[in-house]
């Protein structure tokens, strides 16, 4: 007895696998390490990276360098999100 459901008669369509969308970040730009990030975790909360060396297209999947604390460091673009600028009170 055939099992019940749905029957492919062709061939599948290969599907491609997605990499994510495009990053914006520049070279020279301070990031902080978004939430869940190893980066995070290894030099904490306060740490900030520099952007030194980015490859042409960049997208989430794509390894960035950046300059660490700890000198430089390679990690994904989806590890970094821009620094807030800080915000000084006038007296």
């Amino acid at each position: 007895m055939p099992k019940p459901g749905v029957r492919m008669l062709t061939d599948r369509p290969v599907s491609r696998k997605t990499k994510g969308p495009i990053v914006k970040l520049e070279v020279g730009k301070a990031y902080t390490a978004r939430k869940g990030s190893y980066l995070r975790i290894q030099f904490g909360t306060d740490a900030i990276y520099m952007v030194t060396q980015l490859p042409p297209v960049v997208m989430t999947t794509s390894i960035v360098q950046v300059l660490g604390p700890c000198g430089v460091a390679l990690c994904n673009a989806a590890d970094l999100r821009p620094c807030s600028e800080p915000k000084f009170e006038e007296e």
